[in-house]
């Protein structure tokens, strides 16, 4: 196995190669600003219904990036807060002509 001063060239690689890797790291503080805005410009408001419903949709955002490992996190833990009474009329479903 080639060597660099006595030290196997695998070991050197992986060392450095993890190190190069960890400055492309980012925090669970910037995921999830990142996501909140995309959320923010992409989401028009009307789908929201209502503002309470922006903020906490933009809440589990936040809680859904910051889960560890074996964490979980379902459709219902997302969907709870959220608030149907507001949603006026849905202008962004048709209806269906029978």
């Amino acid at each position: 196995m080639a060597t660099v001063d006595q030290v196997p060239v695998t070991a050197v690689c992986q060392n450095s190669c993890n190190e190069r890797f960890t400055k492309f790291a980012s925090s669970a503080g910037e995921v999830s600003g990142f996501v909140k805005a995309v959320v923010s410009r992409v989401i028009p408001n009307e789908f929201f219904g209502s503002e309470d419903n922006k903020e906490m949709l933009i809440r589990m955002v936040d809680r859904f990036v910051k889960l560890r490992r074996y964490e979980s996190f379902s459709l219902h833990d997302a969907m709870q807060g959220l608030k149907a009474r507001p949603i006026p009329s849905p202008h962004w479903i048709p209806p269906q002509d029978l």
